[in-house]
């Protein structure tokens, strides 16, 4: 019997270790498959002189992947938080590639992520939370990742091939009537942008079309930011929000995607 337990458990492993590196393909609707396609894409070399990154409604006009010979997109979800968005893009620089330009293409409710979410453990913890990546976590990352039940579990194989996580966190989209930009989406906007300055590459944030009924709740978001700590990223802030574009409810499928996003001109 124990012989046998240690060949089943063994096998579970390896099983769910080809389905990890498998990039998820052998797991058809997995949730947050994209985020993994994403990470591949990261550490491939490139000529693109453009870089995307971004949540799932920039994913809905750029599919991870390469674009076009000038152009590639690493966006899958807002879960994966600023500070996914920032390892993602060391990824991309690390593996050797030197875009012009990277555009960060996010709706508002994407910078609410503060990690203490109901989805930090399956889109966060599992992709990101890796020994490679420790040196790139801030203290308030690590503070948040600590509050998060059973996290040394969400590497073992078996446990990132599935789609169980602990009963954990908020409803990330439910919170508060106002849009808040969370302390770790300041940090890690920050820290994108200063990477991009030290590589001369330009660097853009660009809001997702957004429901009319979160017309109000965008309009103080900016009151509510403490730029003591970063106040080279306030230009940045005040020109997103201000070019923001309000659609009519009617063409979002859920409050947040779009419908039909090809009709839509970015």
């Amino acid at each position: 019997m124990f012989v046998f337990a240690v060949a089943s458990a063994t096998l579970l492993q390896g099983v769910s270790l080809i389905i990890v590196k498998s990039e998820f393909k052998l797991y058809y609707g997995y949730p947050g498959a994209v985020t993994y396609k994403a990470l591949s894409v990261s550490k491939k070399k490139s000529k693109a002189k453009k870089l995307i990154l971004g949540d799932s409604v920039a994913r809905q006009f750029y599919e991870p992947g390469v674009i076009s010979s000038s152009t590639v997109s690493l966006a899958c979800n807002q879960a994966v938080s600023l500070c996914g968005q920032y390892l993602l893009l060391q990824n991309y620089l690390q593996a050797g590639n030197h875009p012009d330009s990277v555009t960060l293409l996010l709706t508002p409710t994407s910078l609410r992520n503060d990690l203490n979410q109901v989805f930090t453990f399956h889109y966060f913890l599992k992709p990101f939370y890796t020994q490679q990546n420790m040196r790139f976590f801030s203290d308030q990352v690590l503070n948040e990742i600590d509050k998060v039940p059973f996290k040394n579990l969400s590497q073992i194989p078996s446990v990132k091939a599935s789609k169980w996580a602990p009963d954990y966190g908020e409803e990330w989209n439910k919170k508060g009537d106002h849009i808040e930009v969370s302390e770790i989406s300041i940090e890690y906007l920050n820290n994108i942008q200063t990477l991009c300055e030290s590589q001369g590459i330009d660097f853009s944030m660009l809001p997702g079309p957004v429901t009319d009924s979160l017309r109000i709740k965008c309009k103080n978001a900016l009151t509510m930011v403490d730029y003591d700590r970063f106040s080279n990223i306030e230009p940045l802030l005040v020109n997103y929000f201000e070019e923001m574009t309000f659609l009519e409810d009617s063409v979002f499928s859920d409050g947040i995607h779009l419908k039909n996003p090809k009709e839509i001109v970015l």
